[in-house]
C-alpha cells in the first residue's frame, strides 16, 4: 500500500505543480503591468484600435467590418469583461460593424461618437446596439477630453457637433483624437479628407505626436505636406486591408511619408501593430500576423 501511495504522490505531484504553476503565470498575465499599450489590429480593409492604460483600463477605438476584432481583443486579454469606453470615429461600416459584436460581447461603461447620422442599414444596427448597451454616449466636439489614470484622450475635430446630421461625406465627420501619456503621444484621424484636414490645419492645435495612424487607411485625400510638417510623427501605420479593392494605401501617400524620412507600418503586411510605452515616454514596438 506504501508503495502505491509513493507511486502516486510521484505521479500526481509534477501535474499539482504545473496546475500551481499555470495559475501563477495567468494571475500575472491578465494583471495591468504599468505600461501604456496602443494596438493597431489587423482587421483587413478598416479600422480597429485598442488601448489599454497602464492599471488596465480598456478604450476601443473602431471596430473594423466585422467580428475580426473579438478574436484580436481576446488573444490580447483573454478573460476581459468590462470596456471602458468605445469610440466611433465616423458611421461608415469599415469602422462599427465589429463594434456590434463588441457591445455582444463585453459591458461597455461609455460610447462616444461625433453623432453623425447615415442612412445605412449597417449604422441602424449599430444605434440599436448602443441603445440596447444602456451606456453613458455622447457626442464629442473640439475640446473635450477622456481621462484615465494617466493617459488624456482629447479631441481636435469636429468645431461643431454632428448630431442628428445626415452627412454627406461621413470620413470628414470623423473623430480626431490625439492621446497623451507622458511625453509619448498619437494622432487618431479617423478617416478624415481635404474638407476636415484643412480645418484641422486652421484649428492652431499641438498636432506634434510620435505615432500617426493614418487617415483613411492611406488614401490620397488623407495627407498633406502641410499636415505632416504640423504633426512631426516618428512612426506611421497605416490600416489597411491586403489586395484591397481601393488600391489603399496610395502611392502619393506612401510618398508623401517617405519624403518626411517617417518609418511606416501597414497591417496588411506587419499584421497587428503593438505601441508598449513606458511611464519616461520611452517605447517598442511589436507587430504580429
Amino acid at each position: 500500500m506504501l508503495e502505491k501511495f509513493k507511486t502516486y504522490r510521484s505521479a500526481i505531484l509534477p501535474v499539482l505543480l504545473g496546475v500551481i504553476l499555470a495559475g501563477l503565470l495567468l494571475f500575472f498575465y491578465v494583471l495591468p503591468d504599468g505600461k501604456l499599450h496602443v494596438f493597431i489590429f489587423d482587421v483587413g480593409q478598416g479600422d480597429g484600435m485598442m488601448i489599454i492604460t497602464p492599471h488596465g483600463k480598456i478604450v476601443v477605438i473602431d471596430g473594423g467590418p466585422d467580428s475580426t476584432i473579438l478574436s484580436k481583443i481576446g488573444r490580447v486579454k483573454p478573460f476581459l469583461k468590462t470596456v471602458d469606453y468605445v469610440i466611433l470615429t465616423h458611421p461608415h461600416a469599415d469602422h462599427e460593424v465589429g463594434l456590434i459584436d463588441v457591445f455582444k460581447k463585453y459591458r461597455v461603461l461609455n460610447i462616444i461618437t461625433s453623432g453623425a447620422d447615415v442612412d445605412t442599414p449597417e449604422h441602424q444596427a449599430f444605434l440599436q446596439a448602443v441603445s440596447n448597451e444602456k451606456a453613458d454616449t455622447r457626442f464629442f466636439t473640439k475640446g473635450e477630453t477622456i481621462n484615465l489614470d494617466s493617459v488624456k484622450l482629447i479631441t481636435f475635430y469636429p468645431k461643431d457637433s454632428f448630431f442628428g446630421k445626415i452627412i454627406e461625406n461621413p470620413n470628414d465627420a470623423s473623430l480626431v483624437l490625439k492621446m497623451f501619456y507622458g511625453t509619448f503621444s498619437v494622432l487618431f484621424s479617423g478617416d478624415i479628407e481635404e474638407m476636415a484636414r484643412l480645418k484641422l490645419l486652421d484649428g492652431n492645435f499641438d498636432l506634434r505626436s510620435d505615432l500617426l495612424k493614418v487617415s483613411h487607411h492611406g488614401s490620397k485625400t488623407g495627407l498633406s505636406k502641410k499636415l505632416l510638417e504640423k504633426i512631426q510623427a516618428d512612426w506611421a501605420v497605416i490600416s489597411v486591408g491586403v489586395k484591397n479593392l481601393y488600391g489603399h494605401p496610395a502611392a502619393k501617400t506612401l510618398e508623401l511619408l517617405a519624403n518626411f524620412s517617417i518609418p511606416v507600418l501597414r497591417t496588411d503586411n506587419n499584421g497587428d501593430v503593438e505601441f508598449i510605452v513606458d511611464n519616461d515616454g520611452s517605447y517598442k514596438i511589436r507587430t504580429q500576423k
